[in-house]
């Protein structure tokens, strides 16, 4: 492995530097070193996978099935983000080329990865597992894009796109090529890539869409497939298995996942409690506001917007706009406050109030209020 983490450091290296090789021959080149590899490793004794061999059956189907939902469910959400142009040559001769640069490379990752994770004792499988699982998600992903981002959004956008998806991803992978050896792990990759390289149009889809599907599916194929083998293997008791629940920690996970999204701003509306009673008497402490964002162009008088006065976030009713300079400011003011606001910006502006939900926060209030008593 070490070999593969160096060439692919070397071939990163290059890629940034005013060196240029041609894409043909840069595929070329990495798809004869994992075929040299992969040669070599098949002219020594191949370790055996862990699992029996009637469970690696059933491990080699559901991971068909889920190969095959995954790319169902990957078509149907291009009807809901839309579609775009492939950025690949649909001819035969470019498919061809796809199919023995790019497959090569994918069946031969597999076959090393197999290879790596069944050598080894049982006792160091996990941390040999898990040094797999990174070391494959680092040459999965081009960094490049990482060195020249300057906002928060951009590295949370990338990380979750692109880090997290290949770490669930190759965790998947990881397991199941421990468990039955690289046929599963082939058979994903092969089943989830191979028709992007001849099929146009292709879904085109959202960052936030990409990151749910490309978590999800491994997560949840990795925890039946786990449950499944614990079972025949007797690591859970089959009173245990029955009465627990293995898809409630998904849940949670996805749900704070999402309120984490919606707290930083990557959803188009997002929720604020409110803490004072400047608002009072149509808003409540103990409330959340549902705020949305908006062109502050299109904002008037009498709407309630949420800014950020270089402190802390205000959700206020503005009373006034004017223009000095050629640049708009808005007046705002608490309902309940006798005095005005200083003037706003349209650059500390956040959103403007779509609804209210009364008094879902009064607990997270209560609980911020006694901490800052104590």
């Amino acid at each position: 492995m070490s070999m593969v983490l160096l060439f692919q450091i070397t071939d990163s290296l290059l890629y940034r530097t005013s060196i240029q090789i041609p894409p043909f021959w840069r595929a070329l080149i990495t798809a004869l070193f994992y075929l040299t590899m992969t040669i070599y490793l098949l002219t020594i004794d191949r370790p055996r996978a862990k699992a029996k061999l009637s469970l690696q059956h059933f491990i080699i189907l559901w991971v068909f099935v889920s190969a095959c939902l995954y790319l169902f469910t990957y078509f149907v959400l291009g009807f809901i983000d839309g579609f775009g142009n492939s950025p690949y040559d649909n001819s035969a001769i470019s498919i061809i080329k796809s199919i023995f640069l790019y497959g090569t490379v994918l069946v031969c990752k597999e076959w090393i990865r197999s290879y790596v994770i069944n050598m080894v004792q049982k006792r160091f499988a996990l941390l040999v597992g898990i040094s797999l699982v990174l070391l494959y998600t680092f040459i999965s992903i081009n960094w490049n894009p990482l060195f020249s981002m300057d906002k928060p959004k951009d590295f949370l956008v990338f990380f979750t796109s692109r880090v997290f998806v290949s770490l669930a991803l190759n965790s998947y992978l990881t397991y199941v090529s421990y468990l039955a050896g690289p046929m599963p792990s082939i058979i994903y990759v092969l089943v989830t890539q191979a028709p992007i390289w001849f099929m146009n149009p292709l879904p085109n889809l959202s960052w936030l869409t990409t990151s749910v599907l490309g978590i999800s599916f491994p997560v949840l194929s990795l925890d039946i497939i786990m449950n499944a083998y614990h079972k025949q293997t007797k690591v859970i008791k089959p009173h245990e298995y029955q009465g627990s629940n293995p898809y409630s920690w998904i849940v949670i996970a996805a749900f704070s996942v999402i309120m984490v999204w919606f707290s930083v701003g990557l959803f188009p509306v997002s929720p604020s409690l409110v803490i004072t009673k400047s608002m009072q008497p149509g808003i409540d402490p103990g409330d959340v506001v549902i705020i949305k964002k908006v062109d502050t162009q299109s904002l008037k008088t009498g709407d309630i917007i949420k800014y950020w006065d270089g402190k802390c976030f205000i959700t206020h009713r503005i009373v006034d706009i004017y223009t000095e300079e050629d640049k708009t400011y808005f007046i705002t003011k608490g309902d309940a406050n006798s005095l005005e606001d200083d003037p706003v910006s349209p650059e500390q502006v956040r959103g403007v109030l779509m609804f209210t939900i009364p008094k879902i926060g009064k607990l997270p209030l209560w609980i911020r209020t006694q901490l800052a008593i104590s």
